[in-house]
């Protein structure tokens, strides 16, 4: 019990942090809600999918998991090296485990923005902001 009162004094901001986030993804996810990134600038962006695809592997459905985002698989094995790093107060080794989910996060990006993937969309016309100065600055 001592463990667990320790875990949480020292970690209490991380997993109320993680579990907001957590939280409202889930929400917008079951709400049906659109992504806010790509809602306002008509650009989705390189976690465009990772929602769809937890929710594929929670469901055990892989073939719509890795449809919607490969580096979903990663994610299991990435958040348990956070948080066996976090524990164990490596912090170098947290920032390399961060920068290369977010370099594979980018390449997997840019590899679905040119071979045309349709999960992922460039339509920046679309984006809130844009008819925000459309309507502000009509040409």
């Amino acid at each position: 019990m001592n463990r667990l009162r320790l875990f949480w004094s020292s970690h209490k901001g991380s997993v109320i942090g993680l579990s907001a986030i957590a939280g409202l993804c889930l929400l917008r996810f079951v709400l049906g809600l659109p992504c806010p990134v790509q809602h306002l600038f008509g650009i989705s962006c390189p976690g465009c999918g990772m929602t769809r695809a937890l929710w594929s592997l929670v469901t055990l459905d892989f073939a719509g998991a890795w449809y919607y985002h490969p580096a979903s698989f990663a994610l299991p094995v990435v958040a348990a090296f956070l948080v066996l790093f976090h524990w164990k107060g490596r912090r170098k080794a947290t920032a390399a485990t961060l920068a290369a989910f977010g370099v594979l996060l980018v390449l997997v990006y840019l590899l679905r923005l040119f071979t045309g993937s349709d999960v992922v969309t460039v339509a920046p016309q679309s984006g809130l902001v844009a008819r925000i100065l459309r309507f502000i600055l009509p040409l």
